[in-house]
């Protein structure tokens, strides 16, 4: 969504008017809205990228009038005005291995979409396609995720990474237990 000028442009000769970019790439003026009189357009140029907008004006003229002079008018686009995004999340504490799967509520200061991946898929893996930042616990060891939130026209595109141990599932035994022997009586 690019921002916009409006722009008046006016003949002494009561002509039809033409108007039009010579730097496209900068800016692009729209369909023009005569007057009636059509000696007076009002005009909105789309404002692309940051540079120096010219715009060309003259009067068409006609079978018995010349086109009159064209007649240029520059301005400056400033660039637009980005804002940092900032990454955040929950940090879980006390993970095993064999959890159930459960959210990092990772999240943009933006409000835009986090994508995230894991860097250690035998600990960790995000299976959930409608809950991204749900991680799936599949090991022991460091889980560690990186996220990243496109940016926008308003907003940078901002990455990060973050880790959190996984411990082992507790050992238990399986050592068979025999029953106490009775001692035999001597003979």
């Amino acid at each position: 969504d690019n921002p916009t000028v409006t722009h008046t442009v006016t003949s002494s000769l009561s002509m039809p008017l033409s108007i039009n970019s010579l730097t496209p790439t900068i800016c692009l003026p729209g369909a023009p809205t005569p007057s009636p009189t059509l000696s007076v357009l009002s005009i909105t140029t789309k404002l692309l990228k940051a540079g120096t907008c010219t715009l060309e004006a003259f009067a068409l003229g006609d079978a018995t009038t010349n086109p009159s002079p064209r007649v240029t008018q520059s301005f400056t686009v400033n660039p637009k005005v980005m804002i940092k995004q900032e990454l955040t999340w929950d940090e879980p504490v006390g993970v095993k291995e064999g959890d159930s799967p459960f959210d990092l509520y990772l999240s943009s200061s933006a409000g835009l979409p986090v994508k995230v991946t894991s860097n250690s898929p035998s600990v960790c893996q995000f299976f959930d396609p409608l809950r991204p930042s749900w991680v799936s616990i599949l090991g022991s060891g460091t889980c560690s995720i990186s996220a990243r939130v496109d940016g926008t026209d308003k907003y940078f595109e901002a990455t990060g990474s973050a880790s959190f141990y996984v411990e082992p599932k507790p050992v238990v035994s399986t050592k068979p237990t025999t029953a106490p022997k009775t001692p035999t009586p001597s003979a």
